[in-house]
């Protein structure tokens, strides 16, 4: 019995030794700069948070916090990286539903799943507006629907891209309509944008930001908003479920991650200073709310399973019209 004590008592020192180092390194974090990697273009929606609030946390740390951006295939790559990349909070990944809810239901053998991730924080959602040519005799979702129906097939649509949630969205809504659209895929939200301006595509759903200052110009017309209500930014815009379309919301949203791993008190320091920065005025108004996002109301309890319930969410989205995304 006595050899067996002093074996474990052996081996409790050993663990204990063996955690100094990293206990003595999570406590002194950051003690060099860290990457933010944001898996979008450069100057992108994602960018216009990112880059403010990588700001502001490296003043919180001490230390530099440098955007990276790392694009392609709806933001998988610089999801990926982050995934594969060392869980010591030197990598922080700036996502997105697109790579984090929707990717994982629409894309297979993706080479990371929402289980790789442990999330910091939510900082804006992205409630989608359906939008149309200015000149366009489309005023609503009725217009829409009568359309779509009396020509099955024709009416071209733009996304952002395959997988993208403006596309996934689109092609639900045609199946509630009952009658098919032409799906026209876009590398972005400015060449969608710039056809939809010039006719060459019919309508399309984005996150408010991007079409707003045509919006406002008279360039576009604003049609539906898919929320649970009305956005302050378009308040007139009366939403889907005002139009007859119930139970339908197109909501994407921005978060900022670390893999899995990442030793607990790192995560509660990063947790804390982001929490910190999102919950100032000057940046709920000045970089959330400016940019035509919603500042999420999410108590510090949902922010463990945000990812899961997101996916499942967006499984429940894809699932009905898997076979038109292929």
């Amino acid at each position: 019995m006595q050899h067996w004590k002093t074996w474990l008592a052996a081996c409790a020192a050993a663990m204990q030794w063996a955690a100094a180092p990293a206990a003595a390194a999570a406590a002194d974090y950051p003690t060099k700069p860290v990457r933010m990697i944001v898996p979008f273009v450069a100057g992108g929606a994602a960018d216009m948070l990112a880059r403010p609030l990588a700001q502001e946390l490296g003043e919180k740390l001490g230390q530099p916090v440098v955007v990276e951006n790392r694009a392609g295939a709806n933001s998988t790559i610089g999801v990926q990286y982050v995934a594969r990349s060392p869980n010591d909070g030197y990598t922080i990944l700036f996502g997105s539903d697109a790579g984090l809810s929707l990717a994982p239901n629409t894309q297979p053998d993706l080479g990371y799943s929402v289980k790789d991730f442990v999330p910091l924080a939510i900082l804006a959602y992205m409630t989608q507006v359906m939008v149309v040519n200015g000149s366009s005799p489309i005023n609503s979702v009725q217009d829409l629907a009568r359309e779509v129906r009396a020509r099955p097939g024709q009416l071209p649509y733009a996304s952002i891209g395959v997988g993208s949630l403006s596309h996934v969205s689109m092609e639900a809504l045609a199946g509630r309509f009952g009658a098919p659209m032409i799906h026209v895929p876009y590398q972005g939200v400015a060449p969608a944008l710039a056809d939809l301006l010039g006719g060459r595509v019919q309508i399309m759903l984005s996150a408010v930001a991007a079409p707003l200052p045509h919006i406002k110009a008279g360039r576009l017309k604003a049609i539906a908003f898919a929320g649970t209500e009305r956005s302050a930014s378009l308040p007139e815009v009366p939403t889907l479920a005002e139009q007859g379309i119930p139970d339908f919301v197109s909501r994407g949203w921005f978060g900022v991650m670390v893999p899995a791993g990442t030793p607990a008190p790192i995560v509660a320091k990063l947790q804390a200073a982001i929490a910190d920065i999102a919950g100032r005025k000057s940046f709920q108004d000045g970089v959330v709310r400016a940019n035509g996002y919603d500042v999420p109301r999410l108590a510090p309890a949902e922010l463990a399973g945000f990812l899961a319930t997101e996916n499942a969410k967006s499984k429940a989205l894809v699932d009905p019209i898997r076979d038109q995304l292929k």
